[in-house]
């Protein structure tokens, strides 16, 4: 007897679906992606440490006035939480040293501040 009268109504049997060629396929493109993603730092992470210069550089601007920028000095680095509390020193040409209070707002560096008064 032949294959073709074996299989009912004369049909040929039904050929072997390959399912290895797409599914590997489709692992490589993942495994792509996620490299991708990975050397392109795409996970946003965040240091642990708040860093003064940084903190100054935005105080000094906000604090800038009539074009006189001040020359705010705070700590190297604080720790990135929620509360944390520190302060910083502006000098302005011809008025004595402000301090300024900082308290952190969220770990992920937001913070607000207010200028303390003198004495």
């Amino acid at each position: 007897m032949s294959a073709e009268t074996d299989t009912p109504a004369g049909r040929p049997p039904p050929a072997r679906r390959g399912y290895w060629v797409p599914g590997l396929i489709a692992l490589g493109f993942l495994v792509a992606v996620s490299v991708l993603f990975a050397a392109v730092g795409l996970d946003s992470r965040v240091g642990r440490t708040l860093p003064g210069p940084v903190v100054a550089g935005y105080l000094s601007l906000d604090l800038e006035s009539g074009g006189s920028t001040p020359a705010v000095h705070c700590p190297a680095e604080e720790p990135r939480r929620a509360g944390v509390r520190f302060t910083c020193t502006a000098t302005r040409s011809g008025r004595p040293t402000e301090t300024i209070q900082v308290t952190e707002t969220s770990a992920t560096g937001g913070f607000r501040y207010r200028l303390l008064p003198a004495g």
